[in-house]
């Protein structure tokens, strides 16, 4: 019987890995087609949404998801999410809401096609056994986030094995500070959440 079970779960993961590898080489190259025609890469994030949606669908998996109601429809997010498989990209990017780009590692930029396609639409790459470049990567991250884009970062690295959280990088706290310190520039510092200077 385990054997059979052994049997079962190789010939899933065989069978799912074909499809993943597949629809990431025709609709990567379709992501970094359309930035030649629509640099910003909105156009690409909608076929990245495909990618997810049909690999959750290949898998038969369904998603719940509560609280989107609290999000407000243009404004900035860091949306900071734990990270216990791939599948949780894939969830991510067919349920969150509006346009946003990632924080990833940079073995990940260096994937064919896959990679190619990360870096055309402005994602975030984060090289760990660099200091002084995950640092500028940060700096770059802060700044789109100060300019109106949202992000998706894993604050523990990388994935985990059991449902215990990694502790965070202190890389994401970093960021958030440096946001958080420019935002404040147009803030009243004596009232808990700001107030708005710039019409007085």
């Amino acid at each position: 019987m385990e054997d059979n079970r052994r049997g079962l779960w190789l010939a899933y993961g065989l069978w799912f890995n074909f499809w993943l590898v597949l629809l990431t080489l025709i609709l990567g190259t379709l992501i970094i087609i359309s930035t030649l025609f629509q640099p910003q890469g909105t156009l690409g994030r909608r076929i990245s949404r495909v990618w997810g949606g049909l690999l959750l669908k290949i898998l038969g998996i369904s998603v719940t998801v509560e609280g989107l109601e609290r999000l407000v429809p243009g404004q900035t997010y860091v949306f900071a999410a734990n990270h216990r498989s791939q599948f949780d990209i894939f969830v991510l990017l067919m349920m969150l809401p509006g346009d946003f780009g990632w924080v990833a590692k940079k073995s990940l930029f260096q994937l064919p096609i896959f990679g190619q396609a990360l870096s055309r639409l402005g994602n975030v790459s984060i090289d760990r056994q660099n200091l002084q470049d995950a640092i500028k990567s940060l700096n770059h991250a802060a700044n789109l986030v100060q300019g109106g884009h949202s992000l998706v970062v894993f604050p523990e690295g990388t994935r985990a094995t059991s449902r215990e959280l990694l502790p965070f990088k202190k890389g994401v706290f970093i960021m958030a500070l440096k946001v958080h310190r420019a935002i404040a520039d147009h803030f009243d510092p004596d009232y808990p959440y700001g107030t708005d200077n710039s019409q007085s």
